[in-house]
């Protein structure tokens, strides 16, 4: 499903990456790393035994308070108990119960008394950030309860810039502030600042959320034409291909952040934008979100009466949901699965084309029973490989198509594994698949196997011929990904 694009979630995710110590950089990397989850804590375990560093002291509680928070939490009350006087513990303590309430008393009584203490600060004012700041606004019931502090702490926000002007977590929480507030006059001076400050949290995500969040369309296309025109990836476009790449970006971001009136204004502006078939996906979308029945099923005829590709997506889209319980639908869909049949040819010849050879590395890995498993005794097969993780998403979306696809139309001499790669805990993976009841050979990989493959996402998948050459290679998941299969393997056959 796609969600509203929401400026306080970046802001969440990136202060926490803001400041560094010199240990902070090697925490990170070996933590996230890890192989399991036990691996994980052995190395919390490590660090935290070898600095007293308040940063790196924070970015090992991030990750304790996932994988054992009461283990984490008592550490930290301990650790408080222990040193009374020490402001330190008292930040780390506080932030360690995860309590809104403790963490706004405890940081007010830490600017209070000590204004020139960062870390204060940032206990207090973040708290705002997340059980305010993520309200439509002042007057929303959800924001109610929390409005009274508010106006008291305010103030803070306003000092803690003071004392650390071109602190970037200062940036970032006084400008999501006046975001909130719709000051966007005010707010826009203050990312004036964070410009000329080079604030590292200037992206390409924070801009366009900034753009969304404060209406300023305009702006949000400047941006995007700016980024289309200087990336090295669009340097070989003409003028309309790059037009037609900002169109894209520009729509997209707007159906995300659920600005419909605006993606349907720029349509009629710009009816020639229609001829794109994935804006015509998006509008679709737009219509079904607005619970506009009818002009979605105008658009199906429109969509209809040029050749198409569009049967496979509407038949998986989540988001078309409503669109089947509506009569018309299945009269629709017989229409559009004619013009899929009839393009299947040329389907295929578009699949084929892609075709490449070279060796496949050679691995040797674990299966779900600890047996090793290697590729150089699969001479004489096709091999499918789904590089896959628990967390991912579009895995679970290609997951049960491969499943399917091998239960029901998968001919004699093809093996399929799925390698589970990149995975946080690999202890989720063999429960995952077996509550699925997936078909597919569940192996654990690693950091070495993904490269050797030039994973840069999943899910990846490569189609193996019998002579151990890659042939086939796919990233992401498509909704044609069980036509494909069939495509791929007809051909090594």
């Amino acid at each position: 499903m796609l969600h509203r694009i929401n400026l306080i979630i970046t802001i969440i995710c990136l202060t926490n990456l803001i400041f560094a110590s010199i240990l902070t950089p090697n925490i990170e990397k070996t933590i996230q790393n890890a192989k399991n989850e036990t691996e994980a804590l052995k190395l919390i375990n490590d660090y935290i035994s070898q600095t007293d560093d308040i940063e790196d002291l924070r970015i090992i509680q991030n990750y304790w308070l996932k994988l054992a928070p009461e283990e984490s939490k008592l550490f930290f009350k301990t650790l408080k108990e222990k040193n009374p006087k020490d402001i330190r513990y008292k930040y780390l303590w506080a932030r360690s119960t995860e309590d809104s309430k403790i963490q706004t008393k405890t940081g007010r009584m830490l600017v209070s008394k000590y204004p020139n203490f960062e870390y204060g600060y940032r206990l207090l004012l973040t708290t705002y950030q997340k059980q305010l700041f993520s309200t439509p606004g002042p007057k929303h019931p959800t924001a109610q309860s929390w409005m009274k502090d508010f106006k008291k702490d305010k103030k803070y926000f306003e000092q803690y810039l003071e004392h650390f002007s071109n602190n970037e977590t200062a940036l970032y929480l006084m400008l999501n502030m006046l975001v909130w507030e719709k000051k966007v006059s005010d707010a826009n001076k203050l990312l004036a600042k964070a410009v000329n400050s080079e604030a590292t949290w200037l992206n390409w995500q924070f801009y366009t959320d900034y753009y969304m969040r404060t209406n300023q369309l305009l702006m949000l296309q400047t941006y995007i034409r700016r980024m289309v025109d200087t990336s090295d990836a669009t340097k070989n476009l003409s003028p309309s291909e790059k037009e037609a790449r900002f169109e894209l970006t520009y729509l997209g971001i707007l159906q995300m952040g659920e600005a419909y009136p605006a993606f349907q204004s720029y349509i009629k502006e710009h009816p020639a934008a229609m001829d794109n078939s994935q804006i015509r996906q998006m509008l679709l979308i737009v219509y079904t979100k607005q619970g506009d029945i009818n002009h979605a099923y105008e658009l199906l005829d429109i969509m209809l009466t040029a050749p198409n590709d569009y049967y496979s997506w509407l038949v998986t889209e989540s988001d078309l949901s409503p669109l089947r319980d509506d009569p018309r639908w299945q009269a629709k869909m017989s229409e559009f699965k004619r013009f899929w049949d009839l393009d299947s040819n040329k389907r295929k010849a578009e699949v084929i084309s892609g075709k490449f050879s070279k060796p496949a590395p050679l691995w040797e890995l674990k299966d779900v029973y600890g047996n090793n498993v290697k590729l150089s005794d699969m001479k004489g097969s096709i091999v499918i490989l789904d590089f896959w993780a628990t967390w991912c998403s579009p895995c679970k979306q290609a997951m049960p198509v491969l499943d399917n696809w091998m239960k029901n139309k998968m001919p004699k001499g093809v093996k399929v594994f799925s390698i589970n790669v990149w995975e946080r805990d690999t202890a989720l993976a063999a429960p995952f698949m077996l509550d699925n009841k997936y078909s597919m050979t569940l192996l654990y990989g690693n950091n070495e196997v993904a490269k050797d493959y030039g994973v840069t996402g999943i899910p990846y998948l490569c189609v193996i011929d019998k002579e151990g050459n890659i042939r086939y290679e796919e990233t992401g998941y498509a909704p044609e990904l069980e036509e494909n299969l069939k495509f791929w393997v007809d051909d090594l056959r």
